[in-house]
């Protein structure tokens, strides 16, 4: 925790994703200090992972720093990530928060970046009308992306069969195709998927 007040934005950015990554939520809440920190390290600009932390505090002072985290500078979950807006990324965090309203305009854009990072982060969204909104519209995008295959690998995976992958993981849904995550999924299956997503959010 300490590093979060480290003069050099790296080791904060650092020290926010290996929380992140690693420490249990649970205990991370219960720490008194951490909301503060937290703030702190978003407010000098600490990357995506800072932000999405703070969400987990339901303060006045943590909500009020996600509402003003600014957009001029892109920010990155991983190092692999595509930057996106910090915005973005605190409207993810404020509907953690309690507040869904910005996240339910964020998951309407149609910026495939963005639309990417909603999925990396999608074990962060509860079931309701952004998790609908962006099943909708990322299940039918076949825009291709860069990740989710090897090197070089031709046909890249486009965003839908991404999104069939996180969001089974997400809602567990009951599929007759196996999921794998480094191939393009065929029409059927895609329109199975839909379906079946659109059934559970439907719940």
């Amino acid at each position: 925790m300490a590093a979060l007040a480290s003069p050099s934005a790296d080791t904060r950015e650092h020290a926010a994703r290996q929380l992140y990554e690693r420490c249990d939520r649970a205990i991370l809440d219960k720490d008194p200090a951490a909301a503060s920190a937290l703030a702190k390290a978003v407010e000098r600009g600490s990357g995506a992972a800072a932000i999405l932390l703070l969400g987990y505090f339901r303060d006045a002072e943590s909500r009020r720093m996600l509402r003003a985290v600014p957009s001029t500078k892109p920010v990155k979950l991983r190092l692999s990530s595509v930057p996106v807006p910090a915005p973005l990324v605190a409207a993810v965090a404020l509907a953690h928060a309690g507040e869904p309203g910005p996240l339910e305009s964020a998951v309407r854009t149609r910026v495939l970046a963005e639309r990417e990072f909603l999925l990396d982060v999608l074990g962060e969204l509860e079931p309701g009308p952004a998790m609908w909104t962006l099943a909708e519209s990322a299940l039918g995008d076949e825009r291709e992306v860069m990740g989710g295959a090897p090197s070089g690998a031709q046909p890249r995976r486009r965003l839908c069969d991404a999104a069939v992958d996180a969001f089974a993981a997400r809602l567990k849904p009951r599929l007759s195709f196996p999921l794998i995550p480094a191939r393009r999924y065929a029409p059927e299956q895609l329109a199975e998927a839909r379906a079946v997503i659109r059934q559970h959010l439907a719940q």
